[in-house]
Formats: C-alpha cells, structure tokens, sequence
C-alpha cells in the first residue's frame, strides 16, 4: 500500500531510516534506491556548504549546573546529618548519595538539552550528537555537563562523582579516578572483541548447512504467543506466518487465514488480545532444512524467504554482530556509572490522597532508610481536589510501594508510587562496617539469635575515648591526673635474665645494645681436635659428642651406635609421646619390620621368617597386616614365638601364601640433662640434651643407619621479652700463666622497640652505659607509651575478655548539662531539642551525677543496624578505630550488563552449568507454606517439601500456584534442570516420543527467552527467529538409554532425534522393542563437531580425531552444507547453486 507523506522538519538519522523503510515498502527498492541517492546528494552539497567544525567555543557549559549542585550538596549532607544521627546505616547513606548523584546527572543532562535547543540549535556538537552522525548524548553530557559517578578497580562505584566536564578541566584526583574506568575500557576492546569473533565463528559453523529447501513442510503444530494490541510488540509478529486461523470472539467471524504473513495491517485487525499460534523454525518439520512458511519473511526484502536462502548464516551473522557491541559498550562512555532510573510514579496534579478501603498495607524500608508503605494486595488510592472531586486514579499492584500516607497532600512532580522489580535477579551481599572511633560498646534496643543476628533494628552506640593494649606488667597513670603530652600513660621495666657486660654497636642513627654474659668454660681434658679442624667432646661415662656450630646456635652430637639397624626396614611407633618435630617426651617405642621382597635373600641376613600357602578363605584373609604376639597358634599347627607381622606377598584364585616376618622392638629412653659432662658450669639451659627420632612414622630405614639421635644444645633459654640469642665459641686465656681454654659465650641483643598495637608511639629509654657489669635479673630500660596531646584523665575500663586491653576517658569525652532532662530520657542524638530550646551539637548518653542535680554527658555515636544484621562485638567490650563493628545484610539488584552480557549469551549457547542454579518446582501445585528454610507445595495427590539455601530469597508467595519448572528462589535458571524436569512430567502423562517433543519445545522458548533477554538489556534487537534457528541445533538431539539389539546403535550415544522417532516407527510396524532415550542440551561447539559432514567438523576443531574417525567408520560425505563444497570446490547449494544441488547433471553416476 502506497503511503504519501509530506515531510517539513529537521530530519534525524532514525527518521532517515523510517523514510528510507517507507518508501521501500510502498515504493519498491528502484524508487527507494533513487531516494537515497537524490538524499546523499543533498546532504553532501549543505555540508559542504556549513562548513561545520567543532572548537572549544562551541563547549558551552549551562548556566544551571551550579544552582544544581548546591540543591543537591544539601541533599547529600542531610543523608550523612541522618546517619551521623543513627537513622540510616552506612549501605543506606552510602545508596542514597549514589542515587542522588545519579538523579542530578540526568537532571543536567535534560537541562543540558533544553540549553542547546532554546539558546543555540545550531551548535557543531548539539547538530552531530542529536542528528546521529557521531557521538551521543553520554559522551555531550562529559563534554559540557559532569563526568559522573565512576567505578573502582573492583568495580565498585566511588560515591565521590567527578563534577567538572571536558570543557573546565580535570582535577588530579578526577584524573586518577576516571583512569580506572579508561583502563578497563581500552583492555576489554581488546579482549573481548576476539571473544564475539569466536562466538560467530561458533554459530556460523553449527547453522551454516540450514538452507530453506522447501515451501511448506505442512505441519499442524505451532508455538503460541499472546498478541495484545495496546503493547507496542509488533515488531515481534511482522513476517511470521500463521499456523492458525484467527476468528473473532464475539462474532465467531474469520479474521486471518491459516499461512497468513502478518504485516501491520493485517495486525490491526486484531483489536483484542488473543493468543496467536505462529509457524517457528522451531517446529519445523522439514529435514535437515526449514521451510519457507516456518521461516517467514526475508526481513530485508519484506517478503517470504525465497528457496535456497542460507538462513542459517544470516541468523549466526545477526547474533554475532551485536556482540561486538555489547564489548564496545564500555569504551564509548569511558566507564562511567549509568545507573537504571526506578519505575516510579509521579504525581501529575496537585490534590489530596485517599486510599481505597480494600488497601492493606504493611510499613517497609526503603534501601535509604526512609519508613514507607508497603502494598500487601491489589487495589487504588485517588488523588482529589479541594471540592472532592476526584482527579487521577492509581492502580495498586502488590508489592507496590507507597511514598504517601492517606489523606496526605501532594504537589505536581512528587513521588507517589514505586513499581516492585519484576524479571530482575538479587542477591544477598554482607558489608563490614568498621568503626571510625575507638571506645566502649552499648546496645540500645538490640536482640540477636544463637548466629549473632539481629531480630529487629536497633542502635549500637560506642563511647569516645582511647583505647591502649598494653603488656601485663604496665603500669597506668590514676584517675584525674593530667598526662602532659609526649609524656608516658603507661610504664613497663624490662628486666635482663642474666648478668653480664654490656656492649653497643651503632649502625647509622640506630644504637644497639648487647649483653655478653660469663662465659662457660669447657673441660680441657675432654676436648680433641682432629687433622680437619673436627672438634669432638668426651663425656663422663664415655659419651662421644660433635660440635656443630651455626651463625645462632651451637650443639652437640652423641655418636652412638646404640640404635643402628643392620638391614632396610619399615618404623612403626607404637605408644609414644613424640612432639610435632620429632622429639621424644617420654620413654618412647618403636617397632621394626624387615622389608618384604625376596623371602631367600631375607634368610641370608639371617632374619628368621616363614612362608607357606593357605586356602584364600575369607577367614584367612583377615591376616593381611597384622601383629602376632607370641603364645598365638596360627591355622591349628603353627605357634608364634616372638613378635611378628603377617603379611601377603601372592594371591590368586584359590591360594594365598602369607609370610610371618619377625619384629623388632627399640626403646628409647626420655630427653636427660647432661651438659655438666662437657662444661665445667651449667649455662641454665634445663631441656639441654634432647632426643630425636630420625624417620617417619611407617618410614623406611636403610641399613646401616641411626633411628635416633641425641644433640645436647648448648644455648640459654630465651626470654620473652629479649630478642633471639648468638652463641658464640671464642678460645680465651682467663689467666696469665694459664693456656687458652675453648668458652662458650652467649650474646643478648636488648630490644630497640617492643610490639605495640597503639596509634601512640612506644619509647625504650635505657638505665645502662657501655662496659656496665650488671647481675641477673637487673633493670636494663623501661618501655613507655607515650600521649600525642595533653589528656585529663576521667576514668578507667578494663575489657572481660582482653585483659590487657584499657579505655582512657579524658575531660573531652563528657559534657555537663547545666538544665535537667526527662527521668526516661537516656540516650540522645544529634540535631535533639532540649526542654529549653537548645539544639543538641553531639550524641551521646547521660550520667546522673548524684552530688549535683546537672547531668553528665557521656559523648557517644550511634550506628544503625538493620535486622538481619552480624553482630561482631558484644555490650561492654571495647573496640579501636578500623575494627569490625558488624556485618550489614542487603540486597543488590544484578544486572546484565556489559560485564555479563557475552559470557551469558556463551554461558547459555555453548549449555555450560550454571555454578549454583535455583531449585525448580517438579510438578504443578499450590503454595501451602514458606519460610525461611522450607516450601511446601501442595500437589494433585501428595503435598512435596522443597529445601531453600540459606541467604537466598525466595520468589513465591502462600497461596500461589505455581507450574512445572518454576523458580523457587532468585539464582539463574539452569537449562539442563529444567528440561529434565520438563521430560519427567511430560512422560507421565504422554508416550516417549510426545513427551520429548513437549519438553524439546519448552526448553527451547526458555533459551529464545533467555537470550533476548540479554540483549535487549542493552537495547539490541534482534528477530526471534534468527535465535530460533541457532536454539533449534542445539536441542535436536537425545541420548539413547536402552537400545534394541536390530540396530547398530549403542547406550548413552547422542543422536538426532528425528533419526529415532523414524527407527521407532519402522520397529513399531514390526512389532520389535522400541528404542528409548531422553531429550539432551547440547553447546554450539559440540553439535557442530557431531555433525553430519565429517569435514565440516574437521575444519572446525579436532581435525585428526575426527577424520580418524571417520576413516574407521567408514562414514560417507553427502555434501549438503556450505563448508564442505567450499572445500572440495563445488558450488554451495544455495543461491544460483541450489538447482544445481537439486539436479542429477553434477553427479557423477552412470545409469546403466
């Protein structure tokens, strides 16, 4: 039908495509080609002409920007008054700034429009942004309006927006907070774009063989979709083909015929919503093609699909291109923070608000944590004039929420109303709050669980003052004492354990102090020497020890070969007490087995076994591994005369030969002191002489070998409060006329600084000189903590738990009131007014003060807490600034953005699982019960429990009836879940082959759904019936469960499942078993290597395996895709090719 339009306004680049399409559709491609030719002439002759250029001049700021963020600075400090007041918690504050920065973004960029189009219509960047020929409005609104909110690293958003744009110039601190979101961009237009190549690349090669071969595979089926003409979705039915006739519901008239194509005016005639019944590639009956009615129009010629069309590449091509699209996404606006405005309703008049008196409502808070209603059931509220008459009326959803109280008054513009979120996923998330101050903890009305969770909202006040973990020996200054600043609250002494002379050493500004203490002397008559310098000590009852000497430590070696084993065997402990590292604590076991092999060379070493076979009994095999004590009696004939150890070396059928390998028991005795043995004095070192074991439990030991050892350690104990010892061996001659004599000398390095855990500095100040000879357990320095301001100290507190943990209150933590309050009042907040009018400049708690009638503030702040919230403290504790107060529990919207925009559409093409899917109802029923743990779903004739995660939100209500396959919480739907759901239920009420086509059909509206989903979310639009096709190959196969022996098929191999329902019939008229199977989700990537064409799967990916097998096979190549002509040189069967295809002429068959 020819449309004659007149056209006379400024034409943008989306109404020169409506023309262009108009005059396509009434005109014919001839007139439509000449259009857009006569429209580049002209469009090339006035560009040249304007000359137009962009300069910095034409960056024109508007004069509202600054009127505007004063509004919202307001704003944003009335959020942090309230939070700093406990009304709101740090999530919520931390939301409504984000939102508020938001808003004031789209408030400029609206305005920024309105500037352009009232003062200069004619501007460089307005004319190029709004007329479609480069840029958009996001990157105008950088330009001239504000950058915005961006994003971290982590990609989180920074509540900190930059205000300033392009044209005034970045601060540092915008330039390194916008960098972060130009990084990410530049990075994932290089990443990510190879992925949407590879995507194409994937689909091309799994639909590239679908071609329309046929015009009509005459099947009665057909995918139902509701039609409602007040929605503006008819781009969704143009060029689909009826599969069912169209009659009037009224008048029983018929509307549209049966293989209809459907066009906007035949759309028109149906006024009513109704279902309609579509033909769908999907449903295609047609083999191993689509037909020209499933198909439907060539969308770029506005007619049906010719035959011979490659209607698979162009849908591979058509899901792929937008890829590329949603990866570029980021790059274009730099990573700024584009936030989706709610679904609100806003007041269109001024009035007053009446509520229907079938409203029930519940209060709710919002995730600003403003107190609002909530609607529980459907109904309306009115908005009235001053006379009662009645002037808009709402409708009311439940869920809904409401911004207004009945009876309220309201101007133009208010918010009434906010729409719930529907189709959107949420999540749980925790959120640690640490708090900015140090001080004491008090709940005020808060009540928790057995889990540290909040039942309901309450206040958590911490008291100000210092918090100090000091050492157990501090001592603290009294109450009311002023502490002048740089001088110590807390003092410690640090005492020397031993005596000695002390020594310094200065490196740079350091200075280090030391303690030698007397050297211990060895004996000169037990001490050798040997030719390689080899020192050995003599003990008292014959003992050997080598000296082994480190850069810290010196021991000594007891040679002994007391506890070596002749041949290789296996260690056992048995009753020991032996440390993590191998020392024995007490008098200790330990068994040894010969290691099994050869049982001849066993009895060369003179190791007494015995071997013999047995009948392989259940009885016998019991034996394997284990202990026999002497006095046992083995089979009726054989007696144990020592310890022993059963073990099998052969097995067979009906014997077993067992060999009794003897055991050997070491005992070694605890850990002695036997330092006097060397040293003339004992250097203190009570655990000196310590024993090893030198393997593994069931370690092996070759011969030859020590299983124990004993090093007798010559260092001192350490003390707790002195840093690790060097020991050094030093010859010295104590006297004149006597020689010298080997000395052990132990060097203690004095502390510098001791750990500390305070925000104040902790001093060392030393009381000992160089050279000093100072006796054990003498005072050598004090530790002290020392103040950064003056501080009158008002009280002490001693934390329960941590002992060594204090609070300072000083004067400046308490205020005195100089009027009385109320007897009930005892904690106030921020912004309070007082009986006398005074305006309250702090939080805090009062203090009676009994000698007095004023009352005593103690300053405090209070921290909001939602129910639901982790408590990480407890009423009385004390906590230091940056700790973990608790943990905050909200919800966050997901959102398929860029992020998740191509892995999801990878996610669901390639069937990959979902790493934690949501439940799904298995039959259809009616909601009995929910709670936070459990569903109970009435069925037809059982009533079935379904178990919830904990922390995820459920989607369903009581009394709700829900169907096969829905979600019960807020997780991802898991493909493969849902059609085996589908699969089981359907099979219950139909025969196999029915119920795989029932269950085939509704995964498959499930992934067109899912995959659309994605894309529109980033405004892409693309013809279902491209995604029908893709979908289509991926859901044509089952996997066979049991097969019949007439076949060559085998279990669990895939197939088409057109393939099984043709075998099925062909044993069904021979009365044979049925083959059975089950319906499969197969990826893009495996269905395109299980192809028919075995070199269209080798081109692809596995070249070798796949050739190999189809070399073994013996399988044969039809050529009916694109890719294996392309590659023996054929021509393609589409296009001009197909009749070729089709015809006997390029076959090389001799017909005799």
């Amino acid at each position: 039908m020819k449309q004659e339009i007149f056209y006379n306004k400024t034409i943008n680049k989306k109404e020169l495509k409506s023309i262009v399409h108009s005059a396509f559709q009434s005109y014919g491609i001839v007139k439509a080609t000449n259009l857009a030719e006569c429209l580049k002439k002209e469009g090339f002759s006035f560009a040249t002409q304007a000359g137009i250029s962009i300069s910095v001049e034409d960056l024109k700021v508007p004069p509202t920007k600054n009127s505007l963020f004063l509004k919202n600075n307001k704003q944003i400090n009335l959020a942090y008054f309230y939070e700093k007041r406990g009304n709101i918690n740090e999530v919520e504050r931390f939301q409504k700034v984000i939102d508020t920065w938001h808003t004031t973004s789209e408030i400029l960029k609206n305005q920024l429009v309105d500037f352009f189009k009232s003062t200069d219509p004619l501007n460089p960047v307005y004319m190029m942004a709004f007329s479609g020929a480069r840029g958009n409005l996001s990157q105008v609104r950088q330009l001239v309006g504000m950058r915005g909110l961006m994003s971290d690293p982590n990609g989180q958003i920074i509540d900190l927006p930059i205000k300033a744009n392009f044209r005034e110039g970045l601060s540092i601190t915008d330039y390194v907070i916008s960098s972060y979101g130009a990084r990410k961009g530049i990075v994932d237009t290089a990443l990510k774009t190879a992925d949407s190549g590879y995507l194409t690349r994937r689909l091309v090669d799994v639909a590239q063989h679908v071609i329309i071969r046929e015009l009509d595979c005459e099947t009665k089926n057909g995918v139902r979709v509701l039609y409602d003409p007040d929605q503006n979705q008819d781009g969704r039915y143009f060029g689909r083909v009826l599969a069912k006739s169209v009659y009037n519901p009224v008048s029983g008239d018929l509307i549209l015929e049966r293989n209809t194509p459907l066009t906007l005016s035949k759309l028109r005639k149906i006024n009513f919503k109704t279902p309609l019944i579509l033909r769908s590639p999907l449903i295609c009956e047609a083999s191993n093609s689509i037909c020209q009615k499933c198909y439907g129009w060539n969308l770029s010629q506005g007619k049906l699909v010719e035959l011979a069309d490659a209607v698979g590449v162009i849908a591979a091509q058509s899901i792929g291109e937008p890829g590329t699209q949603l990866t570029m996404r980021t790059f274009h606006t730099g990573g700024v923070f584009t936030g989706e405005s709610s679904n609100q309703i806003y007041s269109a008049i001024d009035g007053q608000i009446l509520f229907s008196s079938t409203l029930k409502t519940s209060t709710s808070r919002t995730i600003y944590g403003e107190i609002i209603l909530k609607a529980i059931n459907s109904s309306e509220f009115f908005i009235f004039d001053k006379s009662k008459k009645t002037l808009k009326k709402y409708i009311i959803k439940p869920e809904m929420l409401l911004f207004v109280n009945n009876k309220s008054f309201v101007k133009k513009g208010d918010v009434l109303a906010e729409l719930p979120l529907t189709n959107k996923r949420t999540t749980t998330q925790l959120n640690d709050i640490f708090t900015p101050i140090s001080g004491e903890v008090q709940f005020q009305n808060v009540t928790f669980d057995d889990k540290n969770t909040l039942t309901n909202n309450g206040l958590i006040w911490i008291a100000a003052g210092e918090i100090y973990d000091i050492l157990p020996s501090m001592l603290i200054k009294k109450k009311k004492v002023k502490v002048v600043k740089n001088n110590a609250i807390a003092q410690t002494k640090i005492i020397s354990p031993i005596g000695g002379i002390v020594k310094s050493s200065k490196i740079g500004q350091s200075v280090n102090n030391y303690i030698v203490s007397p050297p211990s002397i060895f004996i000169q008559n037990k001490l050798f020497k040997t030719a390689n310098n080899q020192l050995f000590l003599l003990g008292i009852d014959g003992e050997i020890f080598k000296l082994n000497l480190t850069e810290s430590t010196i021991s000594a070696a007891v040679l002994s070969k007391k506890y070596l084993l002749l041949n290789s065997s296996i260690c056992s402990y048995s009753r020991t007490d032996i440390l993590e590292n191998g020392q024995i604590k007490n008098l200790s076991s330990v068994l040894f087995c010969p290691l099994s092999g050869n049982s001849k060379a066993l009895k060369n070493k003179n190791i007494n076994i015995e071997s013999f076979l047995v009948d392989n009994t259940k009885e016998n095999s019991q034996l394997e591994k284990k202990i026999l004590y002497p006095g046992e009696i083995l089979f009726n004939k054989i007696e144990i005369s020592h310890l022993s150890y059963c073990q099998f070396t052969e097995i067979n059928d009906k014997k077993i030969r067992i060999i009794i390998l003897p055991l050997k028991q070491g005992i070694i005795p605890k850990s002695i002191n036997c330092s006097d043995a060397i040293l003339n004095r004992n250097i203190g070192a009570a655990n000196s002489n310590i024993t090893y074991l030198t393997v593994e439990n069931n370690g092996t030991i070759e011969p030859e070998t020590s299983f124990s050892e004993t090093i007798l350690n010559l260092n001192s104990s350490n003390d707790r409060q002195l840093s690790p010892i060097n020991t050094r061996l030093q010859f010295l001659k104590l006297n004149e006329n006597e020689k010298k004599q080997l000395c052990l000398l132990n060097i203690y390095k004095i502390p510098v600084n001791l750990k500390n855990n305070n925000s104040n500095k902790n001093v060392i100040s030393y009381l000992i000189r160089p050279n000093q000879i100072i006796e054990p357990y003498s005072i050598v320095a004090t530790s002290n903590i020392i103040t950064n301001e003056l501080i009158n100290i008002k009280n002490f507190k001693n934390s329960n738990k941590n002992l060594n943990r204090f609070l300072v209150s000083s004067s400046k933590d308490y205020k005195k009131l100089s009027f009385p309050v109320a007897s009930n009042q005892k904690f106030f907040v921020l912004g309070d007014d007082s009986k006398k009018g005074h305006l309250f400049d702090y939080s805090g708690y009062i203090i009676p003060d009994q000698k007095s009638s004023d009352s005593i503030i103690r300053i405090s702040a209070p921290f909001f807490v939602s129910q639901g919230t982790r408590i990480l403290t407890r009423h009385g504790s004390l906590i230091k600034k940056g700790e973990s107060l608790c943990q905050l529990v909200y919800t966050r919207v997901i959102s398929d953005d860029i992020v998740t925009g191509l892995p999801r559409i990878e996610q669901l093409l390639e069937g990959r699982l979902e790493k934690n899917p949501c439940e799904l109802v298995q039959w259809p029923g009616v909601v009995k019960s929910i709670n936070d743990e459990t569903v109970t779903i009435i069925e037809k004739k059982t009533i079935r429990n379904y178990k919830l995660t904990s922390g995820i939100s459920s989607l369903l209500k009581k009394g709700e009836p829900v169907s096969v396959a829905q979600p019960l919480d807020t997780r991802l739907v898991h493909p493969h879940n849902v059609l085996q759901v589908y699969f089981h239920y359907y099979c219950a009420f139909y025969s196999l082959e029915k119920a795989t086509k029932r269950s085939i059909t509704a995964i498959q509206i499930l992934l067109l759904n899912l995959v659309q989903d994605v894309y529109r979310s980033q405004g892409i639009y693309i013809s279902d019936k491209h995604v029908e096709i893709i979908v289509r190959q991926i859901t044509s196969k089952v996997k066979i469960l049991k097969v019949n022996n007439e076949t060559t098929f085998t279990v669990g191999e895939v197939v088409e499942f057109d393939q099984i329902v043709y075998i099925n019939r062909a044993l069904r008229s021979t009365n044979s078993s049925l083959i059975e199977y089950e319906p499969v989700l197969l990826g893009i990537t495996k269905v395109s290597l299980m192809t028919e064409s075995f070199i269209s799967a080798a081109s692809f990916q596995e070249t070798t395996r796949i050739l190999t097998q189809a070399a073994v096979e013996g399988k044969v190549e039809w050529l009916r895709g694109l890719k294996e002509n392309v590659i023996l040189g054929r021509l393609i069967p589409a296009g001009t090719g197909f009749k070729s295809f089709n015809s006997t002429s390029m076959l090389n068959v001799r017909l005799d």
